[in-house]
């Protein structure tokens, strides 16, 4: 009956093209429909070649029930990550595919033709999982879903306030889902396939590789649809949401979140705030961590999270010290010919973020070691005559640098940093390995 079905169903997508004056001009056929053919097809090889009585009894079911799912706790849910993938390439070998991933999850299904793929499977590293499908084929999409997070604000919500930022903020995973923060990722572009950032390429295995990729990556923001996904989500959990992101100097991130924001706002009727942070990184993460410390606290109100992080965003800064210019020079944020000379004579800057949230050299030096004792003299004189609220160590593959820091800071200070953290792989593809940041945050 299926595959009658799905023959009927094939006739009738090829006579789309006839029906709308749109699609006919495209020589197109629908896509919703197109996508139905594409259902079928996956079940008519499901029952076709595999053991469904052997599968059943092993497969996770949620059973819904009126308009809400029974509850699932973190001990039934299995593998973390509801992750999805589209693969594009020529004889695309769907068994050598499920043979390479089926050990590393879940709710397996693949579904496709040799030319395309479409994949979805619950896995604890998605960013595992994607290098390895990436040898079969390209990634032209890709979709994760934490679904540990998504229970924790269905079931144990910390406040009825969102907290939402991107990728770049650079705030360690345990302070992530200990604070219930919710990250929209940018993307990094590697040859023909993009990856998200720290979902499906985390900094470990970027960096590792880094000096061998043929092309140079590149990134982008996240996609308008991307933050309205996400926004949505949260209208329908939260009474309201605070968004802060890197600054609008460096990526239109914020400029893409502040549109959704206005038209989830409107259509949700729930209030959504986008801050400008001006800042990325190590600073953009400080700030993020003392917004979700006082919202946390239940002392205050939406109103005055808002003034209290834009007060905050004036107190936060950064110093990096960077080994060497000619990554920088290759994303374009430094004049080539600038950077060359630079080069030529060694120069290893001291870069800050100015007032506008655009990034600015402040010392130079022609050893690395004097790079950082600049930035510990930068140091010295923002915390002479100023408290402050707490400082964090950001560092692009260079952990013996950081731990430099941490130990001429600790001496300084008297404190531990707030955390300690790898540059996402966003940030690496612009300023290279190396790089090492020390924000502050003052009281």
């Amino acid at each position: 009956m299926i595959t009658e079905s799905y023959q009927s169903a094939k006739q009738s997508l090829a006579k789309t093209t006839e029906k709308l004056e749109v699609l006919a001009k495209a020589n197109v056929v629908d896509a919703g429909g197109k996508g139905f053919v594409v259902f079928l097809e996956g079940m008519i090889e499901f029952f076709q070649h595999e053991e469904i009585k052997k599968i059943l009894p092993t497969r996770n079911v949620v059973k819904f029930q009126s308009a809400e799912a029974e509850s699932i706790s973190h001990e039934e849910i299995t593998y973390r990550f509801c992750t999805e993938a589209m693969l594009v390439g020529e004889k695309l070998d769907k068994a050598k595919l499920k043979e390479i991933i089926e050990p590393m999850g879940d709710s397996l299904v693949i579904a496709g033709s040799p030319t395309k793929l479409r994949i979805h499977i619950h896995t604890d590293d998605p960013s595992l999982l994607f290098e390895k499908i990436n040898i079969i084929g390209d990634i032209t999409f890709q979709k994760v879903d934490d679904m540990v997070m998504q229970q924790d604000v269905m079931e144990n919500r910390k406040t009825n306030i969102a907290i939402m930022t991107d990728s770049t903020c650079d705030l360690p995973q345990e302070l992530i889902e200990k604070h219930q923060i919710h990250v929209v990722p940018l993307s990094v572009h590697i040859g023909n396939t993009y990856f998200l950032d720290r979902l499906t390429l985390n900094a470990d295995r970027f960096y590792k590789r880094f000096d061998s990729y043929k092309d140079r990556p590149t990134t982008a923001q996240p996609a308008f649809t991307s933050f309205s996904n996400k926004l949505s989500y949260l209208s329908t959990h939260y009474e309201s949401t605070i968004g802060l992101h890197v600054s609008s100097a460096m990526s239109g991130t914020f400029s893409n979140a502040k549109r959704s924001a206005k038209s989830i706002s409107w259509q949700m009727k729930k209030r959504i705030d986008i801050i400008d942070s001006k800042r990325l990184t190590g600073s953009l993460g400080l700030v993020l961590l003392r917004l979700a410390e006082s919202l946390e606290s239940g002392k205050y109100d939406h109103d005055e999270l808002i003034t209290m992080s834009n007060d905050w965003v004036a107190k936060s800064k950064l110093y990096a010290s960077v080994t060497t210019l000619k990554y920088i020079v290759k994303s374009g944020r430094v004049n080539p010919m600038k950077g060359f000379i630079g080069n030529l004579l060694g120069v290893k800057p001291v870069i800050s973020i100015n007032d506008q949230g655009s990034s600015i050299q402040l010392e130079k030096s022609f050893t690395e070691m004097g790079s950082m004792k600049n930035v510990i003299k930068h140091v010295q004189e923002l915390i002479k005559n100023n408290e402050f609220w707490g400082y964090a160590i950001t560092h692009a593959n260079n952990p013996a640098t950081a731990t430099w820091y941490e130990k001429e800071l600790i001496k300084l200070t008297g404190e531990e940093p707030k955390f300690k953290n790898e540059v996402s792989p966003v940030m690496g593809a612009n300023t290279g390995p190396g790089v090492v940041a020390v924000s502050f945050l003052l009281k």
